[in-house]
């Protein structure tokens, strides 16, 4: 049996031949033959695609794919089971079986289930979600240190009403109102000695981080401030 889980997995679940589980419309017989032994197998074996097939064990993984054909099945999916080889007789019997059904048929030998992996998409979404948190542990540093409403926005595209919650959350102190005052002029202008170096060596949403671990002493809105003081930019 073919099902799909994250990422990109494809469980598979050979059936004896002979049984009335094999059953199927006549139009699918030739899906309904496949079968899958339980080895680890490379991409060129399974001839799904790239990654590998690994068999899958332990019968509470195995009882929760089966609860997963049926959630499908409770999802409408039927026309996409049977193409992929189910009969109409196997779907109604997985309909309506119980719990002790499920984990018996999950424990038998006879049963060949496994997953389709591929370590590439596995790795692309390992690498989205360190891009998702080190962009969240940015926009808290900023929210944390001050930054500026109008920077969040250009950084983060967040809204006014993020820019609360994310204040709320990570600032129970109440936070300080209008434009802070500059720092002192010999302090103003090593600041903007070391923008330019630090904005042409990291991405934007990094600068202000690396410019306050500089000059932790003033907030990030301070900081701000000072970068943009001769700028047409409106910062008012």
């Amino acid at each position: 049996m073919n099902d799909r889980v994250c990422p990109r997995a494809v469980v598979e679940t050979g059936r004896n031949s002979g049984t009335a589980l094999q059953q199927s419309r006549e139009g699918l017989a030739e899906a309904n033959r496949r079968s899958v032994q339980p080895v680890l197998r490379s991409r060129d074996q399974t001839g799904i695609g790239g990654g590998c097939v690994i068999p899958i064990k332990s019968e509470q993984l195995r009882v929760a794919l089966l609860s997963h054909l049926i959630h499908l099945l409770d999802m409408g999916e039927v026309e996409a089971l049977l193409r992929a080889g189910f009969s109409p007789d196997i779907l109604e019997t997985l309909r309506t079986a119980s719990v002790r059904d499920l984990n018996a048929i999950a424990g038998m030998p006879q049963l060949d289930v496994s997953v389709h992996f591929d370590p590439a998409m596995l790795e692309t979404a390992y690498r989205r979600h360190e891009a998702i948190t080190e962009t969240r542990q940015l926009m808290e540093y900023h929210v944390r240190h001050g930054a500026h409403p109008q920077l969040l926005v250009h950084l983060f595209k967040m809204t006014m009403e993020q820019i609360r919650e994310q204040r709320t959350l990570l600032c129970p102190e109440p936070q300080p109102r209008g434009r802070p005052p500059l720092p002192r002029p010999e302090v103003r202008e090593a600041v903007q000695r070391v923008w330019p170096g630090i904005e042409g060596a990291f991405p934007a949403q990094r600068q202000f981080v690396e410019l306050h671990r500089a000059f932790p002493e003033f907030s990030i809105a301070t900081l701000w401030y000072v970068v943009h003081e001769f700028d047409d930019r409106e910062t008012a």
